[in-house]
């Protein structure tokens, strides 16, 4: 992904790209220590 890219759209996108990921991220922590696949 480039961050400094001219596109208007493009940069756009790609924030709400990094919106939802960071979301679905928020998510899927509390689980993956829940069920053991990480330990803190």
């Amino acid at each position: 992904m480039n961050p400094d890219s001219k596109d208007d759209g493009y940069n756009i996108r790609i924030a709400v790209f990094k919106d939802a990921y960071a979301a679905l991220a928020a998510q899927i922590e509390p689980k993956i220590y829940f069920h053991g696949f990480l330990m803190k």
